[in-house]
């Protein structure tokens, strides 16, 4: 089966943005001094949704993010039961925004878009371009390379949350490289 790339938006991301805003800064600052690195290259390291504390808010995202990938899923007709995350934050300057990349050792990835700045994130199998928004969540097959564009130039850090979803009914090819250590029952 062809898998297709979907968007949709996130009321709770557009409804709550300065407080995302603030919780991905306080993320990032106690991922600095936890795990130290690059959050988006440290990504085999942590869950970013293990890192939250019980707020209705972040409850919200999490909830309205299993929906978007359940509705994928049966789109494709894909099991919706035993569905594993991954997931991460991608807190960049416009020099440190991601090249031409993929996620081949996933069937599906996505991310959502908590504070996008004017970028756009260009993809190559079929020449998509998704024009980031504030609450954009992009799903799509795992081996769809895409990258960033800056647009326009940022100060302040360009923020996403990516993941990636795997089924667990099906063997996961990543776990010999270490990329199994940090998926959480997502639905």
């Amino acid at each position: 089966m062809e898998y297709r790339s979907r968007f949709y938006i996130s009321k709770t991301i557009v409804n709550n943005h300065d407080y995302l805003i603030k919780f991905c800064e306080d993320f990032h600052k106690v991922h600095q001094e936890t795990i130290k690195g690059s959050s988006t290259w440290t990504y085999k390291h942590y869950n970013f949704f293990n890192f939250m504390y019980p707020t209705h808010v972040l409850w919200s995202l999490l909830e309205e993010l299993k929906s978007f990938v359940h509705s994928y899923l049966e789109e494709h007709n894909e099991p919706t039961d035993n569905v594993w995350m991954a997931s991460w934050l991608n807190f960049h300057m416009p020099d440190e925004v991601l090249d031409w990349h993929t996620h081949l050792e996933v069937k599906f990835h996505g991310y959502m878009s908590i504070r996008p700045h004017n970028t756009r994130t260009l993809f190559f199998e079929n020449d998509e371009v998704g024009n980031n928004e504030v609450g954009m969540v992009y799903i799509g097959p795992g081996d769809n390379f895409h990258k960033v564009e800056v647009i326009e130039p940022f100060d302040t850090p360009r923020i996403t949350v990516a993941f990636d979803i795997v089924n667990g009914n099906e063997e996961y090819q990543g776990i010999e490289r270490g990329y199994g250590i940090h998926f959480i029952p997502l639905v």
